[in-house]
């Protein structure tokens, strides 16, 4: 089996209903008709409040939908092709190489249990950020040069977590110079706050450290067999964080 993604462009005006009915209704049969299954539409559609993190410029014909389908093998997809191009201005296929470790979820759960056509049923989305300085109402702030789209998530999420490296209090949010556009974060947009030094290990939170390359490679070897990876689950993420922390220290020592 080949999954190929389309990513559907239309204009701005585009009636965001009808084009919620037609992805759902007509275009995903099509593409049952050409040979496809496990049709999946994401869609900005009227239903949708949050603008994306890149907006295209006044005119452009923008990102409207992304519709995923598999095939026994993606020169077999018949019509399909035609039937997303049906859709909207312009569209674009690619083939994607998907897999998904059995622990987080293709076999475990619940069958699908919605109709058809409709949205997944109690779905939030949710960002977890790391940050140099927070207060506690959420208000933080980096120090490094890149933001890393930090902000840009948690204000799309729904819901969204802040760690970060010290809790000050508000006032001192600001203190060594930083200026505004290393306060992107607002409390208006974060559901928590929890101080976590070091939390942003093993990657890098620049000035404070970088990335734990030796960690890194650690992990990426427990690709090499299940027993590599229970051993690594074992030694580190079964731990607390204070036990994760300490493991981590003893390592580097």
């Amino acid at each position: 089996m080949e999954k190929l993604i389309y990513l559907i462009r239309d204009r701005a005006d585009r009636d965001r209903a009808e084009l919620r009915e037609t992805l759902t209704g007509p275009a995903a049969a099509a593409l049952r008709d050409a040979g496809g299954t496990d049709v999946t539409v994401h869609v900005a559609d009227d239903r949708v409040h949050i603008g994306g993190p890149m907006p295209e410029p006044d005119g452009a014909v923008g990102v409207v939908a992304a519709v995923s389908v598999w095939f026994a093998a993606h020169d077999l997809r018949g019509d399909a092709d035609t039937a997303v191009d049906a859709v909207g201005v312009r569209s674009a296929g690619y083939l994607v190489t998907e897999s998904l470790w059995s622990d987080f979820g293709q076999r475990r759960g619940e069958p699908r249990d919605w109709p058809d056509g409709d949205r997944s049923p109690g779905l939030v989305t949710l960002a977890l950020v790391h940050q140099h300085r927070a207060d506690v109402s959420g208000n933080a702030v980096w120090l490094g040069e890149d933001p890393f789209m930090d902000d840009l998530m948690v204000r799309a999420a729904d819901r969204a977590f802040v760690s970060t490296e010290e809790i000050v209090a508000t006032e001192a949010l600001t203190e060594g110079g930083v200026d505004l556009t290393h306060q992107r974060i607002s409390r208006l947009d974060v559901t928590g706050v929890i101080e976590s030094p070091n939390g942003a290990h093993f990657t890098e939170c620049p000035p404070n450290y970088g990335r734990d390359e030796a960690f890194q490679k650690r992990y990426a070897a427990t690709a090499k067999s299940d027993e590599a990876w229970d051993e690594f689950r074992t030694d580190f993420l079964d731990l607390d964080e204070a036990g994760y922390q300490a493991k981590v220290k003893e390592l580097a020592s």
